[in-house]
């Protein structure tokens, strides 16, 4: 029952994941890779006219008290996988809550292309 609301998200069934959470599901559940279903709505790819449910996904969440600064096992935040997915209103809605940091203060890496490629591609192994 616990991973029901990873799996709606994994699948990308909006009206599941809202259910789930409007019906106490634990919105800080972590996925086998450490992310979180704010992470995971985060990175959904949609289309434009599925951009609203997207958003209303990551505000219920919010409004349901997931924790907006967890890390996943690479350290990486939820306006992470939002800049993966390229989605811009996940980003500001993301900022507009507060968060500005897209990996743990803690993940210690150098600031080279290199690394910061490697770093993105790590979400493929994550599909």
């Amino acid at each position: 029952m616990d991973r029901c609301l990873i799996n709606a998200l994994h699948s990308g069934k909006f009206k599941l994941a809202n259910i789930l959470i409007q019906g106490g599901q634990n919105v800080n559940i972590c996925n086998s890779k450490g992310a979180t279903p704010l992470m995971l709505a985060s990175k959904l790819k949609v289309d434009i006219e599925d951009m609203p449910k997207k958003i209303q996904l990551m505000e219920s969440l919010l409004n349901h008290d997931a924790t907006l600064a967890s890390v996943d096992r690479n350290g990486r935040t939820a306006l992470m996988y939002a800049l993966h997915s390229e989605c811009i209103e996940a980003i500001q809605l993301l900022k507009s809550h507060g968060l500005f940091n897209t990996v743990s203060s803690q993940t210690k890496f150098e600031r080279t292309r290199s690394i910061e490629l490697s770093f993105f591609s790590s979400f493929e192994s994550d599909e």
